[in-house]
């Protein structure tokens, strides 16, 4: 009896072993398993981090490049700045020389001015009276001219009407004439 209860025992041992081995081989497999995705995860993010580093260095220069944009932006509006301020000062300047200029041309002309004012004043005055009494001298002689040519007008009409009366005396003398020769012709027929 004892024999059979230490048989029993040892299968009932057996079995729980073998149990606890698969049990061991299933949880050895799943651990494989999990340690091969856990290596494959690692992997992807070693490359992941190799990206990341690629992807942080082309963004370091582009911040680079863009720095030197930045920079060369700030100089060059610096430098237009400083450009557009000396030009508004050169051209202030300019304004404030011909300002100067303007009113010295100003204040000699006004001193020139008061001085022969009246001599210019009187000598255009002069200068108009004597255009005024040549266009009047000439206007005279135009007047004469055109009276003595109405005047010869008028004596060639004369002149005409009494060609044009002789004229018509000779045409009558001319017929009359001829009259009369006509009356002796026809007397000395008669004859």
């Amino acid at each position: 009896m004892s024999l059979l209860r230490s048989v029993s025992s040892a299968a009932s041992q057996t079995t729980v072993f073998q149990s606890l081995a698969t049990q061991l081989e299933l949880y050895m497999r799943s651990t494989d398993a999990a340690l091969v995705n856990s290596q494959t995860e690692l992997e992807q993010s070693h490359i992941a981090l190799q990206q990341t580093k690629v992807d942080l260095q082309q963004a370091t220069t582009s911040i680079a490049a863009l720095e030197e944009k930045v920079d060369d932006f700030f100089t060059t509006t610096t430098d237009y700045r400083v450009n557009i301020n000396a030009k508004w000062e050169n051209i202030a300047d300019q304004l404030a020389l011909q300002a100067t200029q303007q009113l010295a041309i100003q204040g000699a002309v006004s001193r020139i001015s008061v001085g022969p004012s009246l001599a210019i004043a009187r000598m255009l005055r002069d200068i108009n009276m004597e255009l005024a009494k040549k266009n009047g001298d000439a206007i005279a002689r135009n007047n004469d001219v055109l009276e003595a040519i109405s005047q010869q007008r008028a004596d060639s009409q004369e002149t005409i009407r009494r060609l044009d009366g002789m004229s018509l005396a000779h045409l009558a003398s001319g017929l009359i004439v001829e009259n009369l020769q006509k009356q002796y012709s026809n007397i000395g027929d008669g004859l």
